[in-house]
């Protein structure tokens, strides 16, 4: 992908790249990224993945890994379908990874993944003690379609056919509409935490929750810092 797009037009060219991505070009890839992780001293690797293809290499590392399953539909009509596919591959893939490799499902983000289909994939997280994963307050066109239902995410559903009828903007941060689904009554990650309000730090404050934060992806796509020293004082545990 190009330097220099902004958020929604970096999704809309993921959008179009991931389907082509050839299994050997995204295997090199993994493994390389291994190495640097091995070579900086990393202990840990929370992976999220579309594909599955890191397990196999993560389990042939030696690295402890917890690799998160992505999971996205945004149309509550697909979230059974989608969530039954997606456990059906986290269990093929668990029973063949050994112990140091653990895995979880991950919804990608409040924007493109339903509510119906967040509580799917929190129950079933949480009755195994998963921690789950997801994209939180990563750029200022999230906090847009929370709040309005427009924006450039808005404009990006449109062009990608996946807008959903009689859908409402919750009128909130995304954040807040997370928290009065529950999702932070059990341990998780949100990653990027770039738009985090006040509020927002004082809700990850009470919960079981750690910030990753991600600092040359957001560098990359104009998202602003995240607020690690607000974090660090209330509290918060950070991941990179």
């Amino acid at each position: 992908v190009p330097p220099g797009l902004d958020f929604a037009h970096w999704l809309e060219r993921i959008a179009v790249l991931m389907p082509a991505l050839g299994g050997e070009e995204s295997r090199a890839a993994i493994e390389a990224a291994i190495v640097e992780c091995v070579a900086a001293g990393t202990g840990l690797v929370g992976d999220v993945s579309d594909t599955g293809r890191s397990v196999e290499p993560l389990v042939r590392s030696g690295l402890r890994a917890r690799v998160f399953h992505q999971v996205l539909a945004f149309d509550p009509r697909r979230a059974e379908a989608t969530f039954a596919g997606a456990r059906a591959r986290l269990l093929e893939l668990a029973a063949a990874s050994g112990p140091g490799v653990r895995h979880a499902l991950a919804p990608h983000a409040p924007y493109s993944v339903s509510a119906r289909l967040l509580r799917l994939v929190r129950g079933f997280n949480g009755q195994e003690g998963r921690p789950t994963s997801i994209h939180l307050a990563e750029s200022a066109a999230e906090e847009e379609f929370f709040s309005t239902g427009g924006g450039a995410l808005a404009e990006l559903k449109q062009a990608l056919g996946t807008t959903v009828d009689g859908w409402e903007p919750p009128g909130q941060p995304p954040v807040v509409y997370l928290a009065r689904l529950g999702w932070f009554e059990s341990p998780g990650l949100v990653v990027h935490c770039t738009q985090l309000s006040a509020r927002g730090i004082e809700i990850l404050r009470q919960a079981p929750i750690t910030a990753r934060l991600c600092p040359r992806s957001n560098r990359a796509l104009g998202g602003g810092g995240a607020p690690a020293r607000a974090l660090a004082a209330a509290g918060v545990p950070r991941a990179l």
